[in-house]
């Protein structure tokens, strides 16, 4: 299960091809599809998510559709962050990638297993994939990703550039 911003950031470093190698198939409820094909025109992401659709990106719908507004309204999320936790629970998904933080703090009081896309870099370095996390994370920042300098020395610390 994925919502758009590890979508988006993956399709904007280029990295986009480390969901499928390291997840497998990833399914996406339709506010996300949404947002980052329809509404994401001249994207990187754009191209990547339809090219992967079919082959191991899935558009699934939620089942109980009337949770949606109570979670957007209830917790404050935008239509694909709620999506994708109602999809996560539906489907007893292994794992949710989400970002934002009021999102991500939602999802794990539901008992969910969130991964962010820092974490998504930190894996990728641990399997050889990319020479430094540090590079990714600075990119991701100048593109208009959201991480705390908190959070940021916390995953250098972890994967040893600090």
């Amino acid at each position: 299960m994925a919502n758009s911003s590890p979508l988006i950031y993956l399709a904007a470093l280029s990295d986009f091809h480390f969901l499928r190698d390291l997840f497998g198939p990833i399914a996406i409820p339709p506010a996300v599809y949404q947002e980052v094909v329809e509404h994401g025109s001249g994207f990187p992401v754009q191209s990547e998510v339809k090219a992967a659709l079919d082959d191991w990106i899935a558009i699934k719908a939620v089942q109980n559709g009337w949770r949606i507004e109570e979670i957007c309204e209830s917790a404050c999320l935008d239509l694909g962050e709620a999506e994708a936790i109602i999809l996560a629970q539906e489907c007893q998904a292994e794992r949710l990638l989400l970002d934002d933080q009021r999102a991500v703090g939602y999802a794990r009081e539901l008992g969910l297993n969130v991964t962010r896309t820092p974490v998504i870099y930190f894996e990728a370095k641990l399997r050889g994939w990319i020479p430094s996390v540090r590079e990714k994370l600075d990119a991701l920042r100048k593109k208009g990703f959201r991480l705390s300098e908190r959070h940021y020395r916390r995953v250098l610390k972890e994967i040893g550039e600090s």
